[in-house]
């Protein structure tokens, strides 16, 4: 853990490849830390002698001036940057701006690690990303710094521009009209669900007998072949995870060991974990094979299933034939009006139809983003507090949202961290 007034880094751009990106080094050695690893060029793009290196970086001045150089680590160079300094309040800041490749980013993290600025963990500091007006302008903007895909920014920059707005219409009408203030609070709770996932992620998990084709439909859905495929029961004997995106929605998809029993003690050490997560998943896809009659195993595996939330039943192999029809399954299997799916894991037939299954279920049936969304915990549980305080207190009702749910920077907590 980094002391409070230590040094350390962020990484200011959502996660994954980008053509940018950006990480602030912040700290009471932050430029001389960078200093050290920023080679400013001349206007002929030729190096600055290190003796300058550290009067390049600490001449730098809030606004919009720039320092274009190189990042090298070891003699070697790692990338082209432009640094700047940070907005950030009483410590000193510096951005790094460079190329958003993965392995570049890594090896910038680790250079800054070697020279005592390591990675900040998400609640290691109170430090503001970008300078923010509000509270829920701060969640939006550290929201958008984690985001995982292109779908999730856009939901946030449009809450950023709409939300609190939305939110003060609200608040000025809880004296005149508190039934109006409870319809709009109602409806930015109504998205809370699906906005969540969008900005978190959801994980989605593959149960199902051996041999059902449970590594062959994960190896579908995350479009490469990422896990052993075999005719020979057992094969995956631990659980797999990969990241995804379903229409722009974020998911870890868990491909687990065949659930059946084993008298072999790492085989059910993997079965028995593959269950611990299904309890934990937003989603649980229990895949059963088509083209042979339901076995015993299999039957079982249904009832076991049946707790579980947001468990969608999917039989596969179809493209081979169908051995039984829905009459077979022991409970009946459905969620939210969706009904046992089938498909081909291999061939990919109605794997659209298992997708959009899952964002049903999720929440994101015919879904708009550009409607007013909580999405942090805090913010339900605020608002759900003032809907219990309408209409007979409707003045608490209207400090609730003004001061504790959107809290202006005069009265910001401190920390800024949800």
């Amino acid at each position: 853990m980094t002391a409070p007034g230590g040094n350390r880094t962020t990484v200011l751009t959502p996660p994954g490849a980008g053509a940018i990106g950006v990480i602030r080094v912040i700290g009471p050695d932050a430029f001389s830390i960078v200093g050290k690893l920023f080679h400013a060029k001349t206007r002929r793009c030729q190096p600055v002698p290190r003796s300058a290196q550290a009067e390049s970086c600490n001449s730098l001045v809030p606004g919009d001036r720039l320092r274009y150089g190189r990042f090298v680590v070891d003699e070697e160079v790692v990338d082209d940057v432009f640094i700047s300094q940070a907005p950030t309040g009483d410590l000193p800041a510096v951005d790094i701006c460079a190329h958003g490749g993965v392995r570049v980013i890594e090896r910038i993290l680790e250079a800054f690690e070697r020279h005592g600025a390591p990675l900040r963990e998400s609640d290691e500091s109170a430090i503001p990303i970008w300078p923010t007006c509000n509270l829920i302008d701060q969640e939006i903007v550290e929201a958008m710094s984690r985001a995982k895909t292109e779908r999730a920014l856009r939901f946030l920059a449009w809450q950023r521009r709409h939300l609190v707005p939305f939110l003060e219409q609200a608040a000025s009408l809880c004296q005149a009209e508190a039934d109006r203030t409870r319809t709009m609070l109602e409806a930015v709770l109504a998205g809370y669900s699906a906005a969540l996932t969008l900005v978190k992620g959801a994980t989605v998990i593959i149960l199902g007998p051996p041999n059902s084709g449970k590594s062959t439909l994960f190896n579908r859905l995350i479009g490469r072949s990422a896990t052993i495929v075999s005719r020979r029961p057992g094969t995956t004997r631990d659980w797999v995870t990969e990241s995804i995106e379903i229409d722009g929605v974020p998911l870890t998809l868990v491909d687990t060991a065949g659930q059946h029993e084993t008298a072999v003690s790492l085989e059910r050490q993997a079965i028995e974990r593959g269950w611990a997560i299904s309890e934990q998943a937003e989603v649980s896809l229990l895949l059963l094979d088509g083209s042979r009659p339901l076995s015993e195993g299999a039957r079982a595996l249904c009832t076991a299933c049946r707790p579980l939330a947001r468990c969608l039943t999917v039989i596969n192999k179809v493209d081979v034939g169908r051995a039984w029809d829905l009459s077979a399954l022991p409970t009946e299997r459905a969620y939210e009006g969706v009904d046992p799916i089938w498909v081909s894991a291999l061939a990919g037939t109605g794997v659209d139809v298992l997708t959009q299954g899952i964002l049903r279920v999720l929440g994101y049936e015919e879904r708009i983003d550009t409607v007013p969304s909580l999405f942090t915990a805090r913010q339900r549980e605020i608002a759900a507090e003032v809907l219990s305080d309408l209409p007979h207190r409707r003045e608490t009702a209207e400090t609730a949202i003004m001061c504790r749910l959107i809290v202006p920077s005069s009265v910001t907590p401190s920390s800024g961290r949800l």
